[in-house]
């Protein structure tokens, strides 16, 4: 295995995931291609878990999703680094693969299809289109990422690998030149809302709008075991935290990078035009739940992200790209 690059891990966590961080370890452990050091960002303050391969180092750190992640990593010498959340499993030759797919396309950065939304049914297809969230058959890319900040996929059963405009945060192989050259501390400021929403794009995006070629591997298989679905339970927090950061998003990421008042103007027509379509969602919503507590949420939300913008604190941000 002497012909891939060097890797380490970098895990963030709280270290209340429990067996499914022992299953993130474990299929860290099994792999054929293994990397240098297995390294773990913990917040300061939290216990660090019992669980343990035994060769994982512990790093303290402040908290946050971003945070986290956007550490000097003076720790690592490796040549990438393999960007794990807490709760994933995965099979024993998918660095392998990884690797395989990245080589082959002379990529800097390459994540796992982990949310497989081509292959949804018809029914959750149509909630996502309301949501923003459509298809595509552009075979020559994964995902691509439209003037209203949301994602299209490729709505083929593909395999292989193909280049994309996002990933998803779980599961990132990254050159750590292109990690430090997009200087994703910057983004730290999505850290101050919770359940920060959206960090994923923002680091996969800056890459791909930073030159850097971002790939998606269909053939690296992955599980999200999703320790954090306790969220779910406050599905109005969720919501405002999610209009909040969405807006903010497609503010930071596509309007305010463009060069000129028509291209701000059509940008803001595809956000309308979505609204419009979330509007038609959120009706549905109304009527199945009985309850506008999460349509009230987004609004609020929104509204608030409209406030944001004109602090000091956001507009003194350095540009994205």
């Amino acid at each position: 295995m002497n012909k891939y690059p060097t890797y380490s891990v970098s895990i963030r966590t709280l270290g209340t995931a429990g067996k499914k961080y022992q299953e993130t370890l474990n299929s860290v452990a099994r792999q054929t291609v293994k990397p240098e050091k297995v390294l773990v960002y913990i917040p300061h303050g939290y216990a660090l878990p019992k669980e343990t391969i035994g060769v994982e180092e512990y790093v303290r750190c402040d908290k946050g999703m971003v945070t986290q992640r956007s550490q000097p990593f003076d720790e690592i010498t490796s040549e990438y680094i393999l960007f794990l959340d807490d709760d994933l499993s995965f099979e024993a030759n998918f660095v392998q693969k990884l690797f395989d797919g990245l080589l082959s396309m002379d990529g800097d950065c390459i994540s796992p299809d982990i949310y497989r939304v081509q292959n949804e049914s018809t029914l959750i297809k149509i909630r996502n289109f309301l949501g923003g969230t459509t298809p595509h058959y552009d075979n020559k890319w994964a995902f691509k990422i439209k003037k209203n900040a949301h994602y299209s996929y490729n709505n083929h059963s593909a395999r292989g690998v193909l280049l994309s405009q996002s990933a998803a945060g779980a599961c990132i192989l990254c050159k750590k030149s292109a990690y430090h050259a997009i200087r994703f501390q910057e983004e730290r400021w999505i850290d101050q809302i919770s359940f920060s929403f959206g960090e994923d794009l923002l680091f996969s995006y800056k890459l791909y709008k930073h030159g850097y070629k971002v790939l998606i591997s269909y053939d690296a298989q992955i599980i999200h075991l999703d320790a954090g679905s306790g969220h779910e339970k406050n599905k109005a927090k969720m919501a405002y935290a999610s209009a909040f950061c969405r807006y903010l998003i497609w503010h930071r990421i596509i309007y305010s990078v463009q060069e000129s008042h028509i291209d701000r103007a059509i940008c803001l027509f595809y956000l309308y035009v979505q609204k419009f379509m979330s509007l038609l969602l959120s009706i549905v919503i109304i009527i199945v739940n009985h309850n506008l507590n999460t349509v009230i949420a987004s609004i609020d939300g929104e509204n608030k992200a409209k406030k944001y913008i004109k602090s000091s604190n956001y507009k003194q941000l350095p540009r994205f790209f």
